[in-house]
């Protein structure tokens, strides 16, 4: 029992890690936009993946624009680098969810008795 519950755990605070990541200012605003770019539940995936992707080069380039840092390649060798670009997809795919839900349930039925009068 201690066992499953330690793998439990493990799990958890990786989808913490990458919900953490999705829910500072440049992830939320990330994920309005690939929400604000879906048309259906099928382009999830895809839309987490390019969120990901702007996510992973937006920290590259930040430090660079910001405090005229010079240009680092993330570590690409690094394990750790890997399981937190996986974990960010996971929030990346929860955060993108759950705002395409409010899109197309709440946002297009409030609006649509409006657009008939």
């Amino acid at each position: 029992m201690a066992q499953a519950t330690h793998y439990l755990n493990e799990i958890m605070e990786f989808f913490r890690l990458g919900f953490a990541h999705v829910n500072a200012m440049l992830g939320l605003l990330i994920a309005l936009f690939a929400t604000y770019q879906m048309g259906k539940w099928q382009q999830i995936w895809a839309s987490a993946l390019g969120a990901t992707v702007i996510h992973t080069v937006a920290l590259v380039l930040v430090p660079m624009i910001d405090h005229n840092a010079p240009f680092h390649l993330p570590p690409l060798l690094d394990l750790a680098f890997w399981r937190d670009t996986a974990a960010l997809y996971v929030g990346y795919v929860v955060a993108i969810a759950a705002l395409f839900f409010v899109k197309s349930n709440v946002l297009t039925k409030a609006a649509a008795p409006a657009a008939h009068h």
